[in-house]
């Protein structure tokens, strides 16, 4: 079960959250009069409500929804689960309540008395406690931590998986740009050259003789950088990744939706790149 966080904090004024939210890059936020549910990165119920809502698609391929919803003392608890518990840490909600103070005082309003301060709680019911007097045994407490420890790098994979595939995206996206068209383009012109001093390779046959195998050529060329790109991704995410098992477990599962999505009609040849370096055996 996904782990979720409620973070209590002094901020007030929806008008002004949304605003503050812009500032940090989240434009894009979901106003509703009453809650609804939140999703998680696979597009399933996370397990918790908010009224105010940056939507996954526009935190990041492996992003839970983030929400806010306005409690029972007149501020507004942010939302969060496991996957954004290092993204979006104190240090950023600091930074957003410091914003939306400012547009708060810009426009000459005054907070409500007794708002709440800083509060951090767990949404799940905590485990049961053991009677006044009789701590858990050592054993079970350190099973708790080790299964809360794998979660954490679980999600912190996924996340940086994410951010990995994205970059590899951007690359090959930069790379193609213009080198598209001159591939296409070349081997044509190249044709045209020899075929202005050779007489027999006008035409269909000399068209299709000396353009196909270039194209096929380039084909494999661009196949090979991108597995090259895709390796020293794979190298990077790796050392980027926690030292367990179930992180690296947790990333190869994230890269194998992602190779090919539900409804989708042909594979992501990038993340299928991606997922055969990270699986490939380090030396």
């Amino acid at each position: 079960m996904v782990r979720i966080r409620l973070v209590t904090t002094p901020i007030w004024s929806e008008e002004h959250l949304v605003a503050a939210l812009a500032q940090v890059g989240f434009a894009d936020v979901e106003r509703q009069r009453q809650s609804v549910p939140l999703d998680s990165w696979r597009g399933t119920p996370l397990g918790a409500e908010a009224s105010l809502i940056v939507r996954r698609k526009h935190l990041g391929a492996a992003s839970d929804d983030l929400g806010f919803v306005r409690n029972g003392r007149g501020s507004f608890d942010m939302v969060l689960s496991e996957g954004h518990f290092f993204r979006f840490d104190r240090r950023w909600i600091e930074d957003l309540a410091r914003r939306h103070d400012e547009l708060v005082a810009a426009a000459g309003r005054t907070p409500p008395a007794n708002l709440p301060g800083w509060e951090r709680r767990e949404l799940a019911d905590p485990p049961p406690v053991p009677a006044r007097g009789a701590p858990a045994p050592a054993a079970a407490r350190a099973v708790r931590a080790d299964a809360a420890t794998l979660a954490q790098h679980a999600a912190r994979a996924r996340a940086e998986a994410a951010s990995a595939l994205d970059e590899l995206r951007q690359q090959q996206k930069k790379a193609d740009g213009p080198g598209c068209l001159l591939a296409l383009v070349a081997p044509i012109l190249f044709w045209g050259v020899i075929a202005g001093a050779e007489p027999g390779l006008r035409g269909g046959a000399g068209f299709f003789g000396v353009v196909l195998p270039l194209w096929f050529a380039l084909a494999i060329l661009r196949a090979i950088r991108m597995g090259r790109r895709a390796r020293r991704g794979a190298a990077r995410l790796l050392e980027r990744l926690p030292s367990s098992e179930a992180a690296k477990a947790a990333a190869q599962e994230f890269l194998e939706g992602k190779v090919k999505p539900e409804g989708a009609k042909t594979e992501d040849a990038l993340a299928k790149e991606l997922l055969k370096a990270v699986r490939e055996p380090r030396t």
